[in-house]
C-alpha cells in the first residue's frame, strides 16, 4: 500500500520534484509522510517539531511499540501496508523551537537547527492576524466566566489516549487528580481539547469533574493551537502536561504550571510507555524549571 501510494503520488504530481520535504514529527497512522519520501527519495528531508523522543535514528518498518502488540489483526494491517519497502527513510535534519535533548542520553545523530525565539513569535503573530475576531471572541469567553477578584484555570489536554499510551479511563483519572492538586473547589476550568482528543472523552471528563465549573473551549476556539489563543493564556492560571510547558514559557513568555509528575505516570500510563514518559516528562520539567524556576510555577 505505500508504495502504490508513492507511486499515485508521483503520478498526480503535477510540479517540478520538489528539493525539500518537510514533515511533522509525529508518525501518521497512515504513512503519509512517508509515502511523500518514498515517492520523491532524492528531497532533502527535513523533520520539524518538539516532543521528547522524536530525535530518533530512522524508523525501522516495525517499531517497538507494534511489534509487541498483542493485536494480530493491527500488526497484519501494519505489515501489509508496508510490504515491499526496502528501505525505510528519515529526516537529513530536524527544525525545533525547543531542544528537550538531555546529554548523554540522545542516540540522534541529525544536525538539528534550533531556531530563535523572535523567528517563532513573528510567525505566529502574522498567522493570528489572519483570523480576524479571534481577540473579541476570547474576551466574550471570559466576560461570562470571570468572577471579580478570581482568574479561571485553563487545563491543556495531551492526546494519550489517541495515542495509546493509556486507557481512556486513565487519562481522565489523571486530569481529575490533577485539578484535585492544584484547582481550588468550584473555581472556573477552561479545557483546552488537544486536536487528537475524542467527543467522547471530553464529555466523561465533564462528569469526573462536577465541583468545578468547567467548560470545554467551543470552536472554533478549540480547535485553535493553543498558541494563538494569547488573551486566554495571559488571563488564566495554565496547567500543562505536555511540551506545551516549555514551548509556550521558553518561546512564548506564558506563565504555565507543569504539573504531570513521575507517580502520575506510573499509575496511569501503560506499562509499555512508562519509560519514554518518563524519559520525556524529565525533559520537559527541565527545559519548563530553566524558564520557572525550581517550581516550574513561574513565581
Amino acid at each position: 500500500m505505500l508504495n502504490s501510494r508513492a507511486a499515485w503520488i508521483r503520478t498526480h504530481w503535477q510540479r517540478p520534484v520538489p528539493e525539500v520535504l518537510y514533515f511533522s514529527h509525529d508518525a501518521s497512522a497512515d504513512h503519509t509522510a512517508q509515502a511523500l519520501m518514498q515517492a520523491f527519495p532524492s528531497a532533502r528531508r527535513v523533520c520539524y517539531g518538539d516532543p521528547p523522543g522524536f530525535l530518533h535514528p530512522e524508523n525501522p518498518p516495525f517499531p517497538e511499540h507494534v511489534r509487541h502488540r498483542p493485536d494480530a489483526l493491527r500488526q497484519g494491517v501494519w505489515a501489509t501496508r508496508l510490504r515491499g519497502v526496502s528501505h525505510w527513510l528519515g529526516a537529513h535534519e530536524a527544525i525545533i523551537a525547543v531542544d528537550f535533548r538531555i546529554a548523554g542520553t540522545s542516540d540522534c545523530d541529525l544536525p538539528v537547527r534550533l531556531l530563535p525565539a523572535s523567528c517563532l513569535r513573528d510567525a505566529l503573530g502574522r498567522l493570528q492576524q489572519g483570523f480576524t475576531g479571534l481577540t473579541s471572541a476570547e474576551l466574550q469567553l471570559l466576560d461570562g466566566l470571570v468572577v471579580e477578584g478570581t482568574q479561571p484555570f485553563m487545563l491543556l489536554l495531551g492526546n494519550f489516549t489517541g495515542s495509546r499510551m493509556c486507557a481512556q479511563k486513565n487519562e481522565i483519572a489523571l486530569y481529575a487528580e490533577l485539578c484535585a492538586q492544584h484547582v481550588p473547589v468550584g473555581a472556573t476550568i477552561i479545557v483546552k481539547p488537544h486536536a487528537g482528543s475524542h467527543p467522547a472523552l471530553l464529555r466523561a471528563l465533564a462528569l469526573r469533574l462536577p465541583d468545578y465549573h468547567l467548560i470545554v473551549l467551543p470552536d472554533p476556539l478549540g480547535r485553535l493551537p493553543v498558541e494563538f489563543l494569547s488573551v486566554l493564556l495571559s488571563r488564566c492560571h495554565v496547567l500543562s502536561v505536555s511540551s506545551a510547558s516549555a514551548l509556550l514559557g521558553g518561546v512564548l513568555g506564558i506563565n504555565v504550571r507543569h504539573v504531570l509528575t513521575e507517580d502520575a505516570i506510573r499509575r496511569y500510563f501503560l506499562p509499555a510507555h512508562v519509560q519514554y514518559m518518563l524519559s520525556a516528562n524529565q525533559a520537559i520539567a527541565g527545559r519548563t524549571q530553566q524558564v520557572y524556576g525550581a517550581d516550574g510555577s513561574g513565581g
